[in-house]
């Protein structure tokens, strides 16, 4: 008689080759957590490793990382951003004494690398840059309101980045990026009937929330409440700290879910491919640019706007804020004019502009202000930087 062949006979039964293969996972995953432990003293050696195996751990689990037991290590990404004046006091609040013109800068580091090329060219100028990590326009024009009471300047400038465009409707970038979460808050602005209408996040400075990171109480509750209601980025999966952000299986598996989601992204296109954006978004955009405007007239300022179309998004915030400018008679440059957000030669390794781009952008500026507002004194410059 043949010997049967049957998989329950030959001892390979589906609920031993189940078992053995959650053996192997689970021996995996402790073998990758014990040897890219972060703690350990030869983590430094194998760091770039360390750093893949944690990148998918939560959002709150990387902010556990970050603050430390006692949430009070110092750390760039959570001190940037914050719309807190006592962070400002060390800016200058009105011209040196080596420059004619003081200049705010509000935004992101796309309007602050251009600010800066266009103060190398133009050596009487003063600038005050405050501005968060890809920070939208609701971040700018908070940050103007709230700044504005402590410092006299001439002109403002407000860099308004394309990818951030549909990140006004959140009140914090913690969901924006995963691998590095920033936890700045600012007011979410919305219609209401017709009636612009705000919303401000439950906590304001970077002191508040370390507090509420560290209690994890009631407060930072309502913080999460907000964020579940506000943001359209906002994931439980993907923000909740848990016993799986021990395991480093689960941790790759969610950085993999996390890497997928595209909630920010605009569902309609141009012809070319590049963002339409939401008919809302542009109102409260252009009604903030138009309040904005108010604003600093009655303060004898000057108002510039900068579009910053970042790798991707074409001109596409000139064609949603271009007519409603020119409209509103509020002077700005768009990066369109002068090299396509489609040609990568023009963008370096993290996505900023290269110096020639930056450059171009920052000459456009300075003529903006100095020709357009009657401001054009012979400054010392150095128009010979190449094109």
């Amino acid at each position: 008689m043949d010997a049967p062949n049957d998989t329950l006979s030959s001892g390979h039964s589906p609920m031993k080759v189940i078992l053995w293969m959650v053996i192997w996972l689970l021996a995996m995953d402790v073998a990758i957590n014990a040897g890219f432990d972060a703690s350990r003293p030869w983590s430094s050696r194998v760091l770039g490793l360390t750093r893949y195996f944690n990148y998918g751990r939560s959002i709150e689990g990387k902010l556990a990382d970050i603050l430390g037991p006692a949430a009070d290590r110092p750390d760039p990404i959570v001190h940037a951003g914050w719309i807190d004046s006592r962070q400002w006091h060390d800016l200058p609040s009105k011209s040196t004494g080596n420059g004619d013109l003081s200049v705010a800068v509000y935004g992101q580091s796309f309007a602050f690398d251009a600010a800066k090329a266009m103060q190398e060219l133009d050596g009487q100028m003063t600038l005050r840059l405050i501005g968060g990590p890809a920070a939208p326009l609701s971040h700018s024009f908070a940050a103007y309101r709230a700044d504005a009471p402590t410092r006299k300047v001439d002109v403002v400038v407000v860099g308004i980045l394309a990818s951030s465009f549909a990140r006004s409707g959140s009140i914090s970038a913690l969901s924006w990026t995963f691998e590095s979460p920033a936890p700045f808050t600012f007011p979410r602005f919305s219609f209401d009937h017709g009636t612009l209408t705000e919303v401000d996040p439950r906590f304001t400075t970077e002191q508040e929330f370390r507090e509420a990171f560290r209690d994890k109480g009631e407060v930072w509750r309502q913080f999460k409440e907000q964020l579940k209601t506000y943001d359209k980025g906002y994931s439980a999966l993907v923000f909740n700290e848990s016993m799986f952000d021990h395991s480093a299986l689960v941790r790759l598996m969610r950085r993999g879910w996390a890497s997928s989601l595209r909630q920010y992204d605009s569902e309609e296109k141009e012809s070319d491919g590049s963002p339409r954006y939401d008919q809302a978004q542009t109102q409260i955009a252009v009604e903030l640019l138009r309040r904005l405007q108010q604003l600093t007239s009655a303060a004898g300022e000057r108002l510039v706007v900068v579009l910053l179309h970042d790798r991707g998004f074409d001109r596409s915030l000139y064609r949603a804020l271009g007519r409603p400018l020119a409209e509103l008679n509020i002077p700005y440059v768009s990066t369109h004019e002068f090299f396509s957000s489609r040609d990568p030669g023009q963008f370096i390794s993290d996505g900023h502009f290269i110096e020639p781009a930056n450059r171009a952008v920052a000459r456009a500026l300075r003529h903006t202000i100095r020709s357009t507002y009657g401001m054009a004194r012979t400054p010392a410059t150095k128009e010979s930087l190449p094109n």
